[in-house]
């Protein structure tokens, strides 16, 4: 029960960090963002579509998704952080919070790994940020496809569709952020992997 109630703080935590460095790293610069919140930054400055109401729609469709192909287990988990995640940006949204930096190089390394250890601590905590991590843990579990790859494949191909409204400098900030996501997801992702086989052998010789 106390793992259990762990693994839910973990996932606010998560979360928490995840909008909280969209709204103050990523957003304030204009940096390409990734995963559902980049399609969701697309939407909003094309058709002025509020970025928190397109992350709810979308992690609304991928829970179902992970409902249906990961179980219900990881799916009752994974809906804490598709209703809490568009919650905590809306709030973020509407609190008077200051520039951290006037450096968008800054902003991109720091937002990146600050998002990346949101996800990791979610990921850790057998469930997901909603979004494209959904389609991640998929193609882990039935293809053995790497968490950090197939996010970082999807993430760029999202970074380039901002080129509709954005120009190259920001397509390298983005890139910055999502390698520094993606290499702070591998970090915790293996870490967890690895501290798992040496619970599990730790187990056997006793």
């Amino acid at each position: 029960m106390k793992t259990h109630y762990s693994k839910i703080f973990m996932i606010l935590i998560g979360n928490i960090m995840i909008a909280w460095s969209l709204i103050t790293f990523i957003l304030p610069h204009n940096i390409m963002s990734a995963g559902v919140s980049g399609v969701g930054f697309i939407l909003q400055n094309l058709f002025q579509i509020p970025l928190s109401l397109t992350v709810l729609c979308l992690n609304i469709i991928l829970f179902i998704i992970a409902y249906l192909l990961l179980g219900y287990q990881f799916a009752l988990k994974s809906l804490l952080s598709t209703f809490c995640f568009p919650m905590f940006l809306a709030i973020f949204e509407t609190l008077p919070l200051s520039l951290i930096t006037p450096s968008p190089l800054i902003s991109a390394l720091c937002g990146g790994m600050f998002i990346g250890l949101g996800a990791g601590f979610i990921l850790r905590s057998d469930a997901t940020s909603g979004g494209l991590d959904v389609i991640s843990v998929i193609l882990k579990k039935h293809f053995n496809i790497p968490i950090h790859f197939s996010l970082y494949v999807f993430d760029l191909m999202i970074i380039l569709l901002q080129l509709l409204y954005n120009d190259f400098h920001q397509i390298v900030y983005g890139m910055i952020v999502v390698l520094s996501t993606s290499l702070v997801i591998k970090f915790m992702t293996q870490y967890k992997s690895h501290s798992s086989m040496t619970l599990t052998l730790s187990k056997q010789q006793h």
